[in-house]
């Protein structure tokens, strides 16, 4: 099966599972984040070489939406949606100096006040708590950020990420018996650049991507032990488990390699799953977003939602045997001058808009891209001058929700302005998220 198509074994969208086992609150929640993972190098999504045993397992357990949109195509904006439900035009985490601000309300932070135990494991700058995302977290694990700085690209962490996550959970059980956790494990190896591993590496061949497919079956054999861990516990039935990644990772597909720059589907479409313990397995591929991640694992654990209502959609109902409705997603970036551009854009059930516009006025012009992408899922097809009609209806919708994440921003706080050190910058330069003067 080809990059980009999507499995046959799954659910039409918009229609409501059997009913499952409820929830029994109060149960303990593992978030596993693994960074730049396309969702279609996953055997779990069809992909046919042996990346992802471990994690596949786990998927095969799990309600796996098969149609998982990001909201924004590198970390920071990524994972500050996912801890808000609010889009970038909210929360405002648009540029590496940006930090999200206290003022939002995060889903550590409701965790915290409904009695939990709360901490993360992370390894990458843009996670650092410098940026704001450490808000709600009791215990923070960022050793691995600031041991590595200069150096990430050059690191190999999963190991690490897993054996702090495990001592986490051993000193958990035992400093505090009986109070529900909330652990976020952030795995950052198949983030460029790809690095080989002995005896993994070599089954998959010498190519960069091949490379890129080792450090992603290396990454799933620490998060099997991670797994293996809870259930030689005995924590694993009573722990619903969060699988997602931040964004894709481009190899050529429309001329380009990385990600941060583009909308297309390989940057913005992830894996994401969750499985909850006594809940029937399905797949979903009903169009969803990765903002929707927060309402849905609050209500899931009946924890009260923050005052202020979020952007994205609880997808909790499904777990109830009940439908959900199928929402547009915003997606939106715009890093730096060096990369020119800013991008705006929609994925609707059927249709996929992006709005390309010059950094400054009179600088280039501006490119629209029209998709129908349950066809054309590589999205080689761009619609946009033959359905002109379509792309205003879509533009209308997209500014729409613009309009209105925008006017949520006025709830917040702008968040202060970070400056990184000449080794910080470095490191971003090496990762691939600023352009290297001269070279």
């Amino acid at each position: 099966m080809g990059c980009g198509d999507t499995p046959p074994e799954e659910q039409a969208a918009g229609t409501a599972m059997k009913s499952t086992k409820a929830v029994k609150a109060p149960m303990n929640l593992l978030i596993i984040a693994v960074d730049t993972l396309r969702a279609c190098h996953l055997g779990a999504y069809g992909f046919k070489k042996p990346t992802s045993p471990n994690i596949d397992a786990l998927l095969a357990q799990s309600v796996q939406f098969d149609e998982a949109m990001s909201t924004a195509p590198w970390t920071l904006p990524s994972f500050a949606t996912m801890m808000t439900s609010q889009y970038t035009s909210t929360h405002g985490a648009w540029r590496f100096t940006d930090t999200l601000d206290a003022s939002f309300p995060t889903l550590a932070e409701q965790y915290l006040a409904a009695g939990y135990h709360t901490a993360a494991v992370v390894g990458h700058i843009f996670l650092g708590t410098k940026f704001g995302l450490a808000q709600g977290f009791t215990e923070y694990e960022e050793s691995l950020v600031l041991e590595t700085l200069g150096e990430s690209h050059k690191a190999i962490t999963s190991h690490h990420i897993t054996d702090k996550s495990i001592a986490f959970l051993d000193r958990h059980k035992a400093e505090r018996p009986g109070k529900p956790w909330l652990l976020w494990t952030h795995y950052f190896d198949p983030h460029n650049k790809y690095l080989a591993h002995e005896g993994i590496t070599e089954i998959f061949g010498p190519r960069r991507k091949d490379h890129y497919h080792g450090e992603i079956a290396y990454t799933d054999r620490h998060i099997g032990r991670l797994l293996a861990h809870l259930k030689r516990t005995g924590m694993d039935d009573n722990t619903v488990i969060v699988f997602v990644s931040d964004h894709g990772e481009e190899f050529m597909d429309h001329g380009a390699i990385h990600h941060g720059k583009t909308l297309f589907r390989e940057v913005i479409r992830v894996p994401m799953a969750i499985r909850v313990p006594g809940s029937e397995p399905r797949r979903v591929k009903q169009l969803v977003g990765t903002i929707d991640l927060m309402p849905t694992l609050l209500e899931l654990m009946d924890i009260p939602p923050p005052d202020i209502a979020m952007s994205g959609q609880s997808l909790a109902p499904l777990f109830r045997g009940e439908a959900v409705p199928t929402r547009p997603v915003l997606m939106e970036t715009f890093q730096n001058k060096a990369q020119d551009a800013s991008l705006k854009g929609i994925v609707t059930p059927k249709w996929k808009l992006i709005i390309e516009t010059p950094y400054e006025e009179g600088e280039g012009k501006t490119v629209t891209r029209l998709y129908q992408w349950t066809k054309d899922k590589r999205e080689k097809k761009n619609l946009a001058q033959k359905k002109p009609e379509k792309v205003t209806a879509l533009n209308s919708q997209l500014e729409a929700l613009i309009a209105t994440a925008t006017t949520h921003k006025t709830n917040y706080a702008l968040g202060q302005k970070t400056e990184h050190s000449a080794e910080e910058t470095r490191q971003l330069e090496l990762l691939g998220y600023i352009d290297t003067p001269n070279e």
